[in-house]
């Protein structure tokens, strides 16, 4: 008699409907009812959250990791110089900078010349990466702090046997005179820019040697680059404000937009991880789904007497949602919390192939459960629900009134269209999402001719059977659908 709430003539205003909502939640809570529900829905939550925030964390390192190919977090690239202000913008928000210019020239020794790919580098270059050097061609090279200091140049090995030079021979680029003083081995960046930048061998010198020169003209085809690295959120600032004064002169990119294929990997990895959580999600609809349904019928003759006490439709209706409101903020703090452990698990298990130290999630993840939880209650939970509002306070005196609900299969086309708009978030590919939609159909309509030839070949064994199995078979095909 204590779990029973007690009813009275309603009150206007949503306190009291809120108060109402958690002495009923607690009575069914007690009676078992919602365990079900409240844990799909944890479900739901954990495998999004907890797969959601791994992909993040291996995203971010991967764009991290991938940096160095621009040997930088961020590139602003054009054919004049940019103006020195932006460079001091940039130091004054706390970004790292560095500047390099790409051209093509004639090299020159005493035995011979050859077209080369020539960089004037800045002392802070690269920001990303390493440079690594040799003393002698054609050997293995070691990482280097900087780049060549004024009045030398850093070739490749094949530049030497081209030019038939060794290391600290002169070497002649427009109208000045370098030393020769290691071997460039490597460059983080070496295959960012065009062909004209990367024409031939590589030749690197320092950049406040460029002028002396003399090889950029008016009109020449150059390459100026202007590096950048620091926290995301400076960058995403640092270029707000560089879109507002660049004209399209320049371009502002990271190694996503630099390289189409990164960022494309990037896409379908997380794609692919989000799509396999989403049967998880499915499973958990199809329980949200039963259990809103059994729940509502439970609750016919609980809103038939509120009914006759003057409770509206729309109080009912916003009692009942008040109800799942709760359950889903319990259930994305309590998925939130389990999906945090289950990424946590990802990394462990797989900390044998994956060494790189991971940065920090952000709180995407979190969103992306907590939206999927919804989506799951709206769509699995509330069709159910609103059969509520349907129900005639004469059926207090006559159980056999039909409620109007107009099918049971309406939950799970109503999910149905949630499960697609889950794909589709996910995917964010119409054709992907298509793809599987049709292969799910495919599955259902080929799982659904087997069950109907096996329920079919049950009359013939059912008639050989015992009685307990004879009836076991008999209500399968009673049930059938």
């Amino acid at each position: 008699m204590t779990d029973r709430v007690p009813l009275q003539a309603p009150r206007t205003g949503l306190g009291m409907l809120f108060r109402l909502a958690l002495r009923l939640l607690w009575r069914d809570w007690r009676g078992g009812e919602l365990r079900l529900l409240l844990l799909a829905l944890i479900m739901a939550v954990t495998s999004v959250s907890g797969i959601a925030l791994f992909t993040d964390r291996l995203q971010q390192a991967l764009v991290q990791e991938s940096a160095t190919m621009l040997a930088a977090d961020r590139v602003l690239s054009g054919r004049q110089p940019a103006p020195q202000e932006w460079m001091a913008e940039a130091r004054a928000r706390g970004l790292r900078t560095a500047s390099f210019v790409g051209f093509t020239s004639m090299a020159f020794s005493d035995d011979g010349n050859l077209l080369v790919a020539a960089k004037a580098v800045s002392d802070e270059y690269p920001l990303r990466g390493t440079l690594e050097a040799a003393d002698q061609p054609f050997t293995a090279g070691e990482p280097v702090p900087g780049g060549p200091a004024r009045g030398e140049v850093w070739a490749e090995s094949r530049l030497l046997s081209a030019l038939r030079i060794e290391v600290g021979d002169p070497v002649y680029v427009g109208e000045s005179t370098f030393t020769l003083s290691r071997v460039l081995t490597h460059e983080p960046d070496r295959q960012q820019g065009g062909m004209l930048e990367n024409a031939g061998p590589r030749l690197l010198f320092h950049r406040d040697d460029l002028q002396a020169t003399g090889v950029i003209q008016p009109g020449s085809r150059a390459s100026y680059r202007y590096l950048f690295a620091g926290d995301p959120e400076s960058l995403e600032a640092y270029g707000a404000w560089l879109a507002q004064r660049t004209a399209g002169e320049f371009r502002f990119r990271d190694i996503r937009e630099e390289s189409q294929e990164m960022d494309e990997a990037l896409q379908r990895g997380q794609s692919f991880l989000l799509l396999g959580s989403l049967f998880a999600v499915i499973l958990a609809g199809v329980a949200i789904a039963l259990t809103a349904r059994r729940y509502s019928e439970r609750h016919f003759d609980y809103v038939a007497i509120m009914k006759t006490l003057g409770y509206t439709s729309r109080q009912i209706m916003t009692l009942y949602l008040g109800i799942l409101m709760l359950l889903l903020v319990a259930a994305v703090m309590i998925g939130s919390v389990a999906g945090y452990l289950v990424h946590h698990s990802i990394l462990w298990l797989l900390a044998a192939v994956m060494p790189v130290n991971l940065p920090a999630g952000s709180m995407l993840p979190y969103l992306m459960g907590a939206v999927t939880a919804l989506i799951c209650l709206l769509a699995f939970a509330l069709p159910p629900l609103l059969a509520l509002r349907n129900v005639s306070p004469l059926r207090v005196l006559r159980k056999d009134i039909d409620v109007g609900v107009r099918g049971r299969w309406i939950p799970y086309w109503s999910g149905g269209l949630g499960v697609v708009a889950l794909l589709l978030w996910y995917s964010r590919d119409l054709v992907l999402t298509a793809i599987l939609v049709a292969a799910v159909l495919a599955m259902i309509a080929l799982v659904s001719a087997l069950a109907a030839l096996a329920l079919r070949s049950t009359g013939v064994a059912g008639s050989r059977a015992g009685n307990a199995w004879r009836l076991a078979f008999s209500s399968a095909r009673r049930r059938r659908h």
